[in-house]
């Protein structure tokens, strides 16, 4: 395939020789309501590339919930308010002490 600047597959960036797209993150909850952050990416072999992708888009993916629920949070969205704080705390938490690779 070319590159076409305004062309969009599904998962790849425009105008980019298609990169491999972002692998989903998965992670369990603890019985104490938050993200175990040791059960992150384990859907995949540990040491592979896409356990190693998945681990860095897992700091994205906390860092944009976490800005995400903060802002519905502070602008006092309507419905649910008590539910975005909790889940506020729950990606901040996340966002704050997630490390991808702690045994490096």
């Amino acid at each position: 395939m070319q590159d076409h600047p305004d062309v969009v597959v599904a998962g790849y960036a425009a105008g980019t020789a298609l990169a491999a797209p972002k692998p989903p993150v998965s992670w369990e909850k603890g019985w104490w309501g938050r993200i175990d952050l040791d059960t992150v990416c384990t859907n995949y072999q540990r040491g592979t590339d896409i356990y190693r992708a998945c681990r860095e888009h897992a700091v994205e993916v906390f860092r944009d919930r976490c800005e995400h629920y903060t802002e519905k949070v502070d602008t006092g969205a309507v419905g649910g308010s008590q539910y975005n704080e909790n889940r506020r705390s729950l990606y901040c938490r996340a966002m704050r002490d997630y490390e991808p690779f702690p045994d490096e």
